[in-house]
């Protein structure tokens, strides 16, 4: 089968997360099962575009944002059209990892009009947004991108209920968790890692806030915050200068995807304060490398992790003590390596990428049988 995947953009150290990590994560488990596979989207920051992505074919365009304040929703890519007019006559089927921008949604419309069966996975990202750009942009394009598609993956039931609410439920819409890939475990793991975004939300500042009470509990532990800035950089190095641990952190920066997976496996405990994270590949990625993790109570998959014994959580209204407070638990001898065996047993059970592939074939199939 000849499939094309389409996701929004791709960069050297992989700024736009997770829906990028599945869709390089997707096609190379279906190159090996002998699928014929190409990435296509936007690329920016490299210094010559590549034709692969972490060994995966690839077909990137040039691309720009003129409107930053927008983030990702406005870059534009110009020879997109091209592309897709060229990949589209080549494909069996379209996977587009869809959100409310101009490139994945361009790519549905464009499969739609040309009559080649597709698929649409929202990743989270196609929220109940209520501000007037979302729902010009939901009237304009998102409510036909996704009733073109044979069906919906989703993450979340409130995430079902936008696409049946935009589609009036002409569209199929199934949960489909993302799988990973672990990668191998490091021997002897080190610190504790904050791997996301510098965005508000992430709450890398309350990870450095709460480094001085895991320190006083924890002499010698080390804290790493990883990730590119997108706004809260400031924040979080005030916060480190206020720190009473603060010689204990260190700021790394944005990482390619191979570093950040080593970092990953190579962490003690993978900590994620992010509030109502949809599902956070990073945390997946840890615990597939037997690394536990500490999430917020509202993150997707607090209540699996609580219930295996792979990590721990804090919340719902959780402040930089509450997660200090787990932090420590984590630290706690033995705690770690053997929350760190139960979440690769989890890992293992609901989140490998061979399942993950195993169910997405069976939607390929019917997709494209129907539109016979």
């Amino acid at each position: 089968m000849r499939i094309l995947h389409v996701a929004s953009a791709f960069t050297p150290d992989n700024r736009f997360g997770g829906p990028t990590r599945v869709a390089v994560g997707l096609a190379a488990e279906q190159r090996s099962r002998g699928h014929e596979v190409l990435l296509l989207g936007a690329g920016m920051g490299w210094p010559t575009l590549p034709d692969e992505v972490d060994g995966v074919p690839a077909r990137l365009v040039g691309a720009f944002n003129p409107l930053p304040p927008l983030g990702w929703a406005s870059v534009l890519a110009p020879g997109l059209g091209r592309a897709l007019r060229e990949e589209l006559r080549r494909a069996d089927v379209v996977h587009v990892h869809l959100a409310r921008d101009l490139t994945t949604l361009r790519a549905a419309l464009a499969a739609r009009r040309a009559g080649v069966p597709y698929v649409v996975q929202t990743h989270g990202m196609i929220d109940a947004a209520s501000g007037p750009l979302a729902r010009a942009v939901d009237l304009a394009g998102t409510a036909r991108a996704i009733r073109g598609a044979g069906v919906a993956l989703t993450l979340t039931s409130a995430e079902r209920d936008v696409v049946r609410r935009l589609t009036g439920g002409s569209t199929r819409a199934v949960d489909l968790p993302n799988g990973v890939d672990a990668p191998p475990a490091t021997p002897r793991p080190s610190g504790v890692l904050f791997l996301a975004r510098l965005h508000p939300r992430k709450g890398a500042v309350e990870f450095v806030r709460a480094a001085a009470a895991v320190a006083e509990a924890h002499p010698g532990t080390t804290f790493s915050v990883v990730g590119p800035d997108e706004g809260d950089g400031r924040a979080v190095q005030a916060a480190i200068d206020a720190s009473a641990a603060r010689t204990a952190i260190t700021v790394v920066g944005a990482v390619p995807p191979i570093e950040a997976r080593r970092l990953l496996a190579g962490a003690t405990v993978y900590v994620l304060p992010a509030r109502e994270e949809p599902f956070g590949m990073t945390v997946v990625e840890a615990m597939g490398a037997g690394r536990p993790v500490v999430l917020h109570a509202t993150s997707l998959l607090a209540p699996a992790v609580v219930a295996a014994g792979a990590g721990w959580s804090f919340g719902p209204g959780g402040t930089h003590p509450a997660l200090a407070e787990a932090v420590v638990a984590a630290l706690e001898p033995g705690a770690a390596d053997a929350a760190g065996a139960r979440a690769a047993l989890l890992v293992q059970e609901r989140y490998s990428i061979s399942g993950v592939v195993d169910a997405l074939q069976l939607h390929y199939d019917e997709t494209v049988a129907h539109r016979r």
